[in-house]
């Protein structure tokens, strides 16, 4: 038996998102020559995808005063927005924080910035060039690697896509993405067994019922108690930009303070992971040999309308993700189609429709309490539950430390 990751819960917030950006916007608009506050709430206005006031904040300051990091910011919010002008504006914030930059790291960030307004001009060459020059400075840069294995699997150069995803991984850089990489390479040249190895979908996917937490009488009672403090947060909010789910509410911040409930579980699912990660065998696949030795786990809740779903996708920061399931209808619990389940695969954006199916799919129910496990690069989506109730889901990633 392997020993124990020593998995820590992400801190208890004292406030939500929203209300700490509301405060320090107070605190900026009393002090705006303090480069701290505005620099922090910039960084918030990102997270709650308020690229208008991030544009308002950082264009309304002296050049000279901005630094790369803020620059960066600009270009992101400005690519987000994208309205008549943004291209250019984005453009031209990333070629700041390129000329500002002071290491290797943030002219990595500024030349994939470039590459992603040459993507968008049709210039795909040059986007390439910056992105590989990115990542000869600083093979460690996510970002660089994402545009580029993107591009070319988008061309069709999976076997470049593949090398690249290798020498990544050779160079110690474990990082989700290059296996996900790795794994719709292989797949698309046509070697699915090892694409299948590579993605964990058999070996490394497991379901199982928890129990209600110590100090909870029932697993029914935690749960609705579990359900109001999630729908009571004060960062609930409907379709954020930039991520898998599709008319569906979304906590980016469950754990706060005046929240026993998820307290409870994530102190559980922290538990129940590292236990879970020592009793697994030594199957021998990449993902098992870049097991951290310490992390964090970090949460979010996924609320479900009966149109809601999530879209293909892997979750880039984590080693392992997963899911307990707060709420399913009963529709899904006793159903038999795909409604309201997950499942497990490759996109059809990424492989052909035949590479898709040679593949293959794996499906899960879910229902009240159960917890489900899976790599961080094992490409999922889910099913609209498309009837009455909510289907509501604490997602989380277990970060490596």
């Amino acid at each position: 038996m392997a020993a124990k990751i020593a998995i820590v819960p992400e801190p208890a917030r004292l406030v939500a998102m929203c209300d700490e950006a509301r405060v320090i916007g107070e605190a900026v608009a009393r002090n705006p020559e303090n480069d701290n506050l505005r620099a922090r709430l910039a960084g918030l206005l990102i997270e709650l995808d308020e690229f208008d006031r991030v544009i308002d904040l950082l264009g309304g300051v002296a050049p000279s005063r901005l630094a790369s990091s803020e620059w960066l910011k600009l270009a992101k919010a400005a690519f987000s927005r994208r309205r008549p002008g943004d291209l250019e504006l984005a453009e031209a914030a990333a070629a700041h924080a390129l000329e500002s930059a002071d290491s290797e790291p943030v002219v990595a960030l500024a030349l994939s910035e470039l590459a992603k307004a040459d993507f968008r001009r049709e210039l795909r060459e040059q986007g390439v060039d910056r992105l590989e020059q990115a990542l000869e400075l600083d093979p460690a840069c996510r970002l660089a690697f994402k545009r580029l294995s993107r591009e070319l699997l988008r061309r069709g150069d999976c076997a470049r896509a593949l090398e690249v995803a290798e020498g990544i991984w050779s160079r110690g850089l474990h990082h989700t993405r290059a296996l996900a990489v790795r794994t719709i390479a292989l797949a698309r040249l046509g070697r699915i067994e090892e694409a299948r190895v590579c993605s964990g979908i058999d070996s490394n996917v497991t379901q199982c019922q928890l129990p209600a937490p110590p100090g909870w009488a029932d697993l029914a009672s935690f749960n609705r108690r579990l359900a109001d403090e999630l729908l009571q947060n004060p960062g609930l909010r409907f379709d954020r930009y930039g991520v898998a789910s599709q008319n569906t509410f979304r906590v980016d911040t469950p754990q706060m303070v005046n929240a026993p409930a998820v307290s409870a579980l994530i102190a559980m699912l922290a538990e129940r992971v590292s236990d879970h990660v020592s009793s697994m065998g030594d199957y021998p696949d990449l993902w098992r040999e870049a097991r951290p030795e310490r992390a964090q786990l970090q949460s979010w809740s996924v609320h479900a309308q009966p149109d809601g779903y999530e879209e293909w996708h892997i979750h880039p920061h984590g080693w392992m993700s997963g899911g307990y399931y707060v709420d399913v209808p009963t529709d899904v619990v006793r159903g038999s189609d795909e409604r309201g389940c997950i499942a497990f695969g490759l996109p059809g954006s990424s492989a052909s429709a035949d590479v898709c199916t040679a593949f293959g799919t794996r499906v899960l129910r879910p229902q009240p309490g159960s917890l489900v496990l899976f790599p961080s690069q094992l490409h999922h989506r889910t099913f609209a539950h498309q009837s009455s109730g909510r289907r509501i889901c604490l997602a989380f990633d277990i970060v490596p430390h």
